[in-house]
Formats: structure tokens, C-alpha cells, sequence
């Protein structure tokens, strides 16, 4: 008949413990490898862009053309007030030469 096997003590499994020492593991290059192999965090790596992505460009080229609409109806308006202005000048200037002449 097979004995089973006793038990150790647990001053016997803190002294095994204390006699085996653990291994030197640096997971910091196999994980900093499988990071780059994945493109996670890679400067290099091609990005997809998504929906959020497309939208803001979009958004920023609508803002560009927008920005570009206001300054041209800015320049437009500007103009015709100083058109309209220098025609009032050019009546009263007109208006002046008449009566200046009449006198």
C-alpha cells in the first residue's frame, strides 16, 4: 500500500519559500514589443479615421468656406456703404458748386 504523503509544516513551507528565490522577470522590452508590433502608440502608425474624425473635418473645411462667405458679404457691404456714401458727397459737393455759381 502507498502511504500518502504528510503534509508539510507551515514552518517548513516559509522555509523553502525563503530558500527559493524568484526569477528575474522584465516584462517591461516584451511588452513595450508587443505594443510597437500592434501600432498602439506608434507616431509612424497609419490611423483610420472615424465617423468623429470626419465630421470635425468636415466642419473645419465648412467653418474655412464660412469664414471666407463672411469676409467677402464684409468687403461687399463695406463697398456699397462707401459707394453710397461718396454718392451723398458727390450731391453735396454738386449742391455747393450750384449755389456757389448762382452767387
Amino acid at each position: 500500500m502507498d502511504t500518502p504523503p504528510s503534509k508539510p509544516s507551515w514552518s517548513a513551507l516559509v522555509e523553502r519559500a525563503r530558500a527559493e528565490s524568484a526569477p528575474d522577470v522584465d516584462v517591461r522590452a516584451a511588452l513595450r514589443q508587443q505594443i510597437l508590433s500592434e501600432g498602439a502608440f506608434h507616431r509612424s502608425a497609419p490611423v483610420s479615421p472615424g465617423i468623429l474624425d470626419e465630421i470635425l473635418a468636415l466642419a473645419r473645411g465648412l467653418r474655412g468656406r464660412s469664414s471666407i462667405a463672411a469676409l467677402t458679404l464684409s468687403v461687399m457691404a463695406f463697398g456699397w456703404l462707401m459707394s453710397d456714401a461718396l454718392g451723398e458727397i458727390n450731391l453735396l459737393v454738386q449742391l455747393e458748386t450750384q449755389l456757389l455759381a448762382g452767387l
